[in-house]
């Protein structure tokens, strides 16, 4: 915790005689010394394997390890791994991975995984679609946002995924598509914020589609959303762009 993860690391061979519960306690104070470092979480991890002394939240450190350095692994290994060990792989296991191969770019891989949670048994949640929606917006994938969306329940529409799905729309110059399902997202009570309008004009902007960022921007005066000074620089790069 202080900094230390080698003197931690030294410290464990005095816990040889304890428990199992209480030395996999502490190697896991050490995998999380080692959080920053895929490396040296990996390392250590396959020790711990070794002496069968791993547990889910050891794999739960070494996925936030990932996150830090990217995907350098097949991250099916990770579940591979656990259950080599007779480990179940657990919700927040396959929501990590997910996110973590969306946030990279691999929606192919992001889907397999989330086709293997259903298959475990595991029923995903409204952020499970909400990484999944974002690594769609990566890929400018607006199909397979549409077919995500679409098995929502009404209480995982939430803002954060109604704009995830306009932001793809958008992407992939799906205005008129991106504009009904506006309507459809305020008819459905939830009503866009600024975060909505910022991420559909920054998409348009891309895009160099000037007009319809002006388009949105007046949607978003006419809702009664205060624009930011975020707004304001999107507004402006879509006029330079167009000039």
């Amino acid at each position: 915790k202080n900094g230390y993860p080698h003197k931690a690391k030294f410290l464990l061979h005095r816990l040889d005689n304890s428990s199992k519960s209480v030395r996999i306690e502490a190697h896991n104070f050490v995998l999380k010394g080692h959080d920053k470092s895929y490396k040296d979480v990996n390392k250590h991890l396959r020790q711990m394997e070794a002496k069968n002394l791993a547990s889910n939240y050891s794999y739960a450190i070494l996925i936030s390890s990932l996150s830090e350095v990217g995907i350098q692994m097949n991250l099916f290994q990770v579940l591979s791994r656990m259950k080599r060990l007779s480990l179940q792989p657990e919700f927040y296991h396959f929501n990590a991975l997910i996110h973590l191969s969306a946030k990279f770019g691999d929606l192919q891989l992001a889907l397999r995984l989330f086709e293997k949670m259903k298959v475990e048994g595991i029923r995903p949640d409204s952020k499970t679609y909400g990484a999944l929606l974002n690594g769609c917006s990566k890929s400018a994938d607006y199909k397979c946002a549409l077919e995500l969306f679409g098995q929502l329940k009404s209480s995982q529409k939430t803002v954060v995924n109604w704009t995830s799905l306009l932001k793809t729309l958008a992407g992939a110059k799906q205005y008129q598509l991106m504009f009904e399902k506006l309507a459809e997202m305020k008819a459905g009570g939830v009503q866009p914020n600024v975060i909505t309008f910022s991420e559909v004009m920054t998409s348009a902007v891309k895009n160099d589609d000037a007009q319809i960022v002006e388009k949105v921007f007046e949607l978003m005066m006419i809702e009664g959303v205060l624009p930011n000074l975020y707004i304001y620089n999107i507004l402006m790069q879509g006029k330079v762009n167009s000039s």
